[in-house]
């Protein structure tokens, strides 16, 4: 969408950045652990530098560059007459393929969601109000859609995500999906990584 000017830039950032959440409490117990153990940080910094040296030394840069050449000449000679397909945008690529590494967790059918309190339905509402909420307009569904599906998370204890995906809601999986995450970056409601009995 950004790539054929359907978004422009800050929309395109703004949706992106709607469909990732950081657990807070994780997140605080880690830089805790790092504060609090120079061993961890000395561990850490040696396993960094370690990475740069295996991964980003010219020597190893330029045998990549070099393998990656060897393998465009080699497609472009399968291809032959006929050529490859064109990518969808070769300056755009798309951010949740290109940063698929970066999550430590990538929500799936597995995981459970549960509502956050019996008051979700005013902080839905609230949060919707908010100005920084314009990003998510493309994106997201519409309030009666989101309400509709954290009722039924609220109804129904602990759901997993495949079930909330079932289409019962009307909206299409993607648009569940991003739905799910969104309410979670917002803390209506809380994921376990695994089924587990209620």
């Amino acid at each position: 969408a950004h790539a054929d000017g359907t978004l422009n830039y800050d929309l395109y950032i703004g949706n992106v950045a709607l469909s990732a959440a950081v657990d807070g409490a994780a997140l605080v117990d880690a830089y805790a652990s790092l504060a609090m153990s120079p061993e961890l940080r000395q561990r850490m910094g040696a396993a960094g530098a370690a990475q740069a040296r295996e991964h980003y030394d010219w020597s190893v840069i330029i045998t990549r560059y070099e393998a990656l050449w060897a393998d465009l000449a080699a497609r472009r000679a399968a291809a032959g007459a006929r050529g490859a397909p064109a990518p969808p945008s070769p300056m755009r690529d798309d951010p949740f393929r290109l940063f698929a590494h970066y999550p430590s967790v990538a929500l799936d059918d597995a995981h459970l969601v549960e509502i956050a309190g019996a008051d979700w339905e005013a902080r839905i509402g609230r949060l919707l109000e908010l100005s920084m909420m314009r990003y998510w307009r493309v994106q997201r569904p519409t309030r009666e859609a989101l309400m509709a599906l954290a009722g039924r998370i609220a109804g129904g204890g602990r759901l997993s995500v495949g079930q909330l995906c079932d289409g019962q809601t009307g909206l299409p999986r993607a648009v569940t999906l991003r739905a799910i995450l969104w309410l979670y970056k917002f803390g209506i409601v809380r994921l376990h990584p695994v089924a587990m009995d209620p």
